[in-house]
């Protein structure tokens, strides 16, 4: 085995590491091929006391960096592999032990490793201007370890740049060329105005009641925005019948009956107590000799007074005479019925017996009397009659 120990300036990624500074790497390669690192143990001790194993094999090259010990569960703690200043070294021994037993050891020296630091006096080339690489400055000792160099002006990369539609709140743009890196436009874009909404001709969402508003409700045939309008309420209609009607009748109360809306049925007029009408009567007529009648219009069934007569006094119709009767009547004040009766005969009435032709001795006398009313008279003859003597007293 013929071993070479070598040193790298290697990132700190190179071998799925953290990203970090570039840090200092032993790079053992064995030149002989007798064997493999494989089946080595390579032993690395610094002048400085620190020390470790190689921890990453491969055929015949291996790298230390006991910073990344820990990653491949290595029981001593990490230890970072020491960067000497600018100027200064710090030696070494690799002791590599063959599985036969035999061993060969190297010495080696570390020198300063100048680490990926940032990039200066960079200048990034445009798209009409060129510009510079930058320098490469160490980030321990912050010397510029390596030059840029200058590059070409990188040109225009002008693409296409999509229009945009407007819509009805926000304003569109028409299609242009652009420059993807500075941004200059070829054809710029332009403006296009918001559409603006357009509504629909609106749906009733909340119907109106009577009494309530309703909503309708606008949509924008576009973008479906919406907005609504309240629906004034519809006020009640009438119905054209009244609703709880009763009609009076002659003797009992009726009801006007209610106004109420057709549409919700709410009471829009209370209706009122109609007073009976009461029986109309016709005309009084006479019902025989004591009373008379009177029927209401819708029939005798419904109703029918009776009252006495109310006569008026008699009244001579006909005088009655001495010998013939007379008649009287009264007539009803009411219904006009009249009653009639007889007034009997008077009789005659004679004056007193009176003589009216004296007798004679040759004359028949007559006495007779008149009646004072009709004048009808009553003659009786008579004889002069002889006087008789009269009688002696004490017979």
């Amino acid at each position: 085995m013929n071993i070479q120990v070598t040193q790298k300036s290697t990132k700190s990624g190179a071998v799925n590491r953290p990203e970090g500074n570039v840090l200092p790497c032993l790079y053992v390669t064995d030149t002989s091929g007798d064997e493999t690192f494989e089946n080595c143990t390579c032993h690395v001790v610094l002048d400085t006391g620190l020390s470790g194993d190689l921890y990453y094999i491969s055929g015949k090259k291996a790298f230390l960096s006991w910073q990344y010990q820990h990653y491949y569960g290595e029981t001593p703690p990490p230890i970072k592999l020491p960067n000497p200043e600018k100027g200064q070294t710090i030696g070494g021994t690799l002791t590599c032990t063959s599985p036969n037993g035999s061993t060969i050891t190297k010495r080696f020296t570390i020198v300063h490793n100048h680490q990926y630091g940032s990039t200066v006096n960079k200048v990034n080339a445009t798209c009409t201007e060129g510009g510079y690489n930058g320098d490469y400055k160490c980030g321990l000792c912050g010397d510029i370890y390596k030059t840029g160099s200058s590059t070409s002006a990188r040109g225009h990369n002008f693409t296409s740049v999509k229009a945009v539609t407007p819509t009805c709140t926000t304003p569109g743009k028409t299609g242009g060329t652009k420059c993807s890196r500075c941004g200059i436009w070829d054809v710029a874009q332009e403006t296009v105005p918001a559409l603006g909404h357009s509504y629909d001709d609106g749906v009733i969402t909340t119907p109106p009641t009577c009494t309530e508003p309703g909503i309708k409700t606008f949509t924008c045939t576009r973008c479906n925005d919406q907005f609504t309008e309240e629906i004034a309420p519809s006020g009640h209609t009438a119905a054209s019948e009244l609703s709880g009607y009763i009609a009076p009748t002659h003797t009992t109360p009726g009801y006007s009956g209610d106004v109420v809306c057709k549409t919700c049925g709410a009471i829009i007029t209370k209706g009122t107590t109609v007073q009976a009408s009461g029986h109309v009567m016709g005309e009084w007529s006479p019902n025989g000799g004591t009373e008379h009648i009177r029927v209401c219009a819708d029939g005798p069934e419904c109703n029918i007074e009776h009252e006495p007569h109310t006569f008026s006094e008699w009244a001579t119709s006909v005088d009655p005479a001495c010998l013939e009767e007379g008649s009287q009547h009264r007539e009803c004040s009411i219904c006009g019925y009249q009653e009639e009766q007889a007034i009997p005969a008077l009789g005659h009435s004679y004056t007193a017996l009176a003589v009216k032709v004296k007798a004679a001795k040759s004359v028949i006398g007559v006495v007779g009397c008149d009646c004072t009313r009709c004048g009808h008279q009553i003659r009786t003859p008579f004889t002069k009659l002889k006087r008789n003597k009269p009688q002696n007293k004490s017979n």
